[in-house]
């Protein structure tokens, strides 16, 4: 049994590195994110150049061995413990990027699932999406070295094995007619934004802060004190937003006691509010 483990292994090394030499007879290591002596430590892993880059190791034409080419820059996403990961792992929790998007199987779906990303998208499209977002994305105004960063993090969670039972991508509608009655286009869509559950995206500003996720875990806690968002903190916001933090701008939202309750059930429905594992 031990001999038979052991000549897998020798057998999937000679794998990795053939494929390897294939790659190598274009390619110079020393041109690649790694240097030559990383790129040696790897080998000695039983890593072909595939296991980072993707592509066709068996073709020397360019097209069909650069297929779906994961190039240097974001190949970073196989070794967690890389400070482009860690740099990525940082900016996803402060930007909060888990308020509309599911990511490592934690967050609120409201957006596309970034699971999804590693296996249907190039780093490319990933860059572009990140650089021209959406009409509901923030435009976070990111450093081309954290964009990198970011992506090396969301593939790296889409590679992980234990990343399973992906739900069916959310369809987010922009252009649908809104009921002119709708509480938050009326009171807040000049100034916020919001991706919500039921009703898509919601309002027209880009002056105020987005609200996608407001009231779950994992929004900034930006309400009084650093503390988190929660229905009775926001219902205390709209009435008189001055009383929590005195130098808003934000002027106090004239609504009922049941105008406000529908307000937030409507845009930050009770499945959205609760905790995702």
């Amino acid at each position: 049994m031990v001999l038979l483990i052991g000549v897998i292994a020798l057998t999937w090394a000679s794998e990795c590195l053939a494929e390897s030499a294939s790659c190598l007879r274009c390619h110079d290591v020393c041109h690649g994110a790694l240097t030559a002596q990383q790129h040696h430590e790897v080998s000695l892993q039983t890593m072909g150049c595939v296991d980072c880059h993707r592509g066709n190791p068996t073709t020397q034409r360019r097209e069909l061995a650069h297929y779906r080419l994961i190039d240097a820059g974001h190949s970073w996403y196989r070794f967690p413990e890389s400070d482009a990961v860690k740099r990525g792992q940082h900016l996803v929790d402060l930007l909060a990027c888990r308020r509309c998007h599911v990511l490592a199987g934690k967050g609120n779906s409201l957006a596309a699932e970034l699971d999804r990303l590693y296996h249907q998208s190039l780093p490319v499209e990933v860059v572009a999406s990140i650089r021209v977002p959406a009409f509901f994305m923030p435009d976070f105004s990111l450093q081309q070295s954290d964009v990198d960063a970011v992506v090396n993090v969301i593939f790296a969670a889409g590679f992980m094995p234990q990343v399973s039972g992906l739900q069916p991508p959310q369809v987010v509608h922009f252009e649908n007619d809104v009921d002119e009655e709708n509480l938050f286009e009326k009171h807040c869509g000049r100034c916020h934004r919001v991706l919500t559950a039921q009703q898509g995206g919601l309002g027209t500003g880009d002056i105020a802060p987005n609200l996608s996720g407001l009231l779950s875990q994992f929004y900034p806690k930006t309400f009084k004190d650093n503390q988190p968002w929660d229905v009775q903190g926001l219902k205390k916001w709209i009435k008189n937003p001055r009383a929590i933090r005195p130098l808003t701008r934000m002027l106090p939202v004239v609504l009922r006691e049941q105008e406000a309750i529908k307000l937030i059930d409507e845009t930050w429905p009770l499945k959205v509010k609760e905790p995702l594992q």
